[in-house]
C-alpha cells in the first residue's frame, strides 16, 4: 500500500501534517481505497513519509473531521463513502443529477395525499384558505442507502395532473409536462439543520445528525407557483457546487 501513496513536498511551506493529509485525501477521493477499506496503519504511513506518528495522527484526524474517514478504537481508520457532488441550482431532475454524478439512485414514495395548508404554504403557492394542497414525501436512495428526503407540495390546479399511483414509474415532472406545465424558474434557499426523531429513521441517521436543507419554490411557464419542495440531504454524503449561470432543477 505504501507504493500507492502519493509523494509530499517536504520543502514546501505547509505544515507536514497538512501535506500528509492532502496525500491521504487524494487516495480516498480518487477511490483508490473503496468504502469500508482500512487505511494503512499510522506506523506504515509514518515510515513511508519519514514523519512521526504524531504528524500522521493529525492528518488522519483531520480527514475524520471532514467526514472522509471513520476512526474505530483499536481497529484503525476506515474509508467512508465518497461524497456526491451535485450542481445547484440546476434544471435537471434528482435522478438525472445523480446519474451525472455517477450514482444510480431512485426515489421511493413514503407518503402522499391532500392536507390543509399552513398560512406560509398558502402564501407561497397562492392557494386559498379553502384549498387543500397535495403533499408528496419521498426518499432518495442509492444501493439501498437513504440519501435524501424530498417533501413537496402542489396547489390543486397542479395536483389534478398528478397520478399518485404512477409516480414511482414515471415521476412527477413527466406527468406535469404531459399536462402542459413546464418549470421556468425557481427561488431557492440552502441552510444547515439537524434531523429530528421522526425524520432520522427515514434517512438512516441518528437523531441530531447534520443535514443540508434546500427550500425551492418553482414557477411554471406563466410564472405561477407550481411546486414547493423541501429536501434534506445527508451532510455526510453530499457536496454542493454552485454555478453562476445554472438554474435550480425541478423534482422528477
Amino acid at each position: 500500500m505504501s507504493a500507492e501513496l502519493p509523494p509530499i513536498d517536504r520543502i514546501g511551506d505547509h505544515p507536514l501534517y497538512l501535506q500528509v493529509k492532502s496525500a491521504l485525501q487524494t487516495v480516498v477521493d480518487d477511490g483508490a481505497l473503496p468504502h469500508g477499506a482500512r487505511m494503512p496503519s499510522e506506523s506504515t504511513i509514518a515510515g513511508h513519509y519519514g514523519v512521526s506518528r504524531h504528524v500522521v495522527r493529525q492528518a488522519l484526524e483531520r480527514l475524520v473531521t471532514e467526514g472522509r474517514l471513520t476512526a474505530r478504537h483499536g481497529a484503525g481508520y476506515f474509508v467512508n463513502h465518497r461524497r456526491i457532488h451535485l450542481v445547484l441550482p440546476s434544471l435537471t431532475s434528482f435522478s438525472e443529477a445523480m446519474r451525472t454524478a455517477g450514482v444510480a439512485a431512485e426515489l421511493r414514495v413514503v407518503e402522499q395525499g391532500t392536507e390543509e395548508a399552513t398560512p406560509e404554504l398558502r402564501h407561497k403557492l397562492r392557494a386559498t384558505r379553502a384549498q387543500r394542497l397535495y403533499r408528496l414525501l419521498r426518499v432518495g436512495a442509492a444501493d439501498g442507502e437513504p440519501l435524501v428526503l424530498v417533501e413537496a407540495w402542489y396547489p390543486p390546479r397542479v395536483a389534478k395532473s398528478i397520478d399518485g399511483a404512477a409516480i414511482d414509474s414515471c415521476g412527477v415532472y413527466q406527468q406535469l409536462k404531459a399536462a402542459g406545465l413546464r418549470p421556468s424558474r425557481a427561488e431557492n434557499q440552502l441552510r444547515v439543520s439537524f434531523v429530528d426523531p421522526p425524520v432520522a429513521p427515514l434517512l438512516g441517521l441518528p437523531w441530531g445528525s447534520p443535514v443540508i436543507v434546500t427550500d425551492s419554490l418553482t414557477f411554471d411557464q406563466d410564472d405561477r407557483p407550481m411546486e414547493y419542495v423541501r429536501e434534506l440531504y445527508r451532510a455526510d454524503r453530499f457536496v454542493f457546487d454552485y454555478g453562476s449561470n445554472s438554474e435550480r432543477r425541478p423534482q422528477p
